[in-house]
């Protein structure tokens, strides 16, 4: 007899425990620094008068805020270092948590809670059994996450993609994706109804969730139901998001599907599968084409490559064949006349006259055209060549004269036998002036050639463009670069082929 009477009593603090509801409707908030929130909670069914509030940090336990009872003050815990921070704010039924000035430390989960009990069996079961049955339960909200950022909320983007038919486990998945969007929470809602409008139920079990966040955030729902399910329903799934985009959205059924009837007359049996593995054909020649354009783009990179490499080869006009002519030492000379007292005559650089016809155009003076260039090939002696030439001109002799200044403005010495000169008079007269120096010293000073001609009383001053230095270099290292996005280009391919050959091997015959 006390074992009824138990157990009648036990069933009724059961349903009492489950009496209460704790409702947060907000899943997610986003909201700036400084700024006020209040986080709902409706709290129905309050058997024990006293609310609680959970702060859980990502990668911390749960901890809790505050307490507060119906009429009474509320109580913050002291083991909460922002206890304080936190407020409530009671609007009948509504139990609101206060943050009247955000921070971002403020970001957390927020969940709502209260004790659930029945006090009156308890006394009745005490009175007849002397016994004491302490089954309280806490009873927890869904709880709401909140974002303190000062990034702007955006909307996701939606897609939903028609059932997919496993011929191996005889089931059919649907799919519900969001993705693009800040923050990256969203919920999901699957809604199923028959072909007479009738609500038909969707069990936990037949719900996945999956986040990818690799090259953007996307969280893809799927529901996994029965062929049969699949073919007699229509589906619609709705996604929330902090941006206030409540969208619903409906599954496209698979043309074979037949409104009245989920029998298939044999002679249709091959239309079926046609349109069945319509979006596998139709992935398979968006790959194709994918693979296509890969290779026009490949070949273009090449062709850009070519013509890069082309011009590497002929930047500089001045070419080291130059320097294998006939060298001429600009030095001055002298001879010695050997005698007892060993006496030397020294001579100077001497003046040359042209006695000519001003009056014939042939033989008017003409001032020449000057130009300087870096020859690129480094030397076996690690030393680098500048070149100063003078061409087109009349009468055919100049004087080139080198200075180099070091960043500093002081003036660096150049030796006579870094200094060479050549004469090439094929097709026209050109003489060049060379001066082979360090590559340090080259980095590290500005070199200027002087040409004087009979043109002119003052001399041409020409100085050497440190960027010439850099040319070299800053070519080849774009060589190099290039080459490098080749192979990227060419491994990118290999993978995209090695896919497609994986998608055709799955495609039925």
């Amino acid at each position: 007899m006390f074992i009824a009477i138990y157990a009648v009593f036990f069933s009724l603090v059961t349903e009492a425990v489950l009496g209460v509801t704790l409702e947060q409707k907000d899943l997610f908030m986003t909201k700036g620094e400084d700024k006020t929130v209040y986080i709902s909670c409706k709290v129905t069914g309050l058997s024990s008068d006293y609310v609680h509030w959970y702060q859980k940090k990502d990668g911390e336990a749960l901890t809790r805020i505050l307490y507060i009872k119906r009429g009474s003050s509320l109580v913050q815990d002291p083991n909460h270092p922002e206890a304080k921070d936190f407020s409530v704010r009671i609007q009948s039924d509504n139990y609101e948590l206060k943050i009247a000035s955000l921070k971002k430390s403020h970001s957390a989960v927020y969940y709502c809670a209260s004790w659930d009990y029945s006090s009156d069996a308890h006394e009745v079961i005490f009175l007849l059994l002397n016994i004491t049955l302490w089954d309280y339960v806490k009873v927890f909200g869904s709880g709401t996450r909140l974002n303190v950022t000062d990034i702007k909320v955006k909307a996701p983007q939606y897609s939903v993609y028609p059932v997919f038919k496993s011929e191996k486990y005889e089931k059919s998945v649907l799919l519900c994706q969001a993705r693009g969007m800040f923050p990256d929470l969203v919920r999901f809602t699957w809604q199923a109804k028959d072909l007479n409008g009738q609500k038909v139920e969707l069990g936990d079990d037949e719900i996945l969730e999956q986040t990818d966040k690799d090259l953007e955030v996307r969280i893809t729902s799927m529901l996994i139901v029965d062929k049969q399910k699949a073919i007699t329903n229509y589906f619609t799934c709705s996604v929330q998001h902090d941006s206030d985009k409540h969208e619903t959205l409906s599954i496209p059924r698979d043309p074979g599907f037949s409104k009245t009837s989920s029998i298939q007359k044999p002679e249709e049996e091959d239309e079926e599968e046609e349109i069945r593995n319509f979006g596998s054909f139709e992935l398979s020649r968006k790959l194709y084409l994918f693979s296509l354009t890969y290779v026009i783009l490949l070949v273009k990179n090449v062709f850009y490559f070519c013509i890069v490499s082309v011009l590497l080869s002929m930047r500089n006009p001045a070419h080291m064949e130059m320097i294998q002519g006939k060298l001429f030492t600009k030095s001055p000379f002298f001879v010695t006349e050997q005698n007892t007292v060993s006496s030397r005559k020294l001579f100077g650089s001497g003046t040359k006259l042209y006695v000519t016809d001003t009056n014939t155009l042939k033989d008017q003076v003409k001032t020449p055209q000057v130009a300087v260039y870096q020859v690129s090939k480094l030397l076996q002696n690690k030393k680098r060549v500048l070149l100063c030439q003078a061409k087109d001109m009349f009468p055919d002799l100049v004087r080139f004269t080198w200075q180099a200044e070091d960043q500093s403005g002081k003036k660096v010495e150049l030796k006579d036998y870094e200094q060479l000169e050549q004469r090439d008079d094929n097709p026209e007269i050109r003489i060049t002036s060379m001066l082979i120096v360090d590559k340090d010293k080259l980095r590290t000073s500005t070199f200027t050639c002087s040409v004087q001609h009979d043109s002119s009383v003052e001399d041409q001053s020409v100085i050497v463009p440190r960027g010439l230095f850099e040319l070299s270099r800053s070519l080849y290292l774009f060589s190099l670069t290039y080459v490098i996005l080749l192979v990227k280009n060419i491994l990118y391919f290999c993978t995209v082929s090695v896919l497609l050959c994986k998608t055709n091997a799955a495609i039925p015959s």
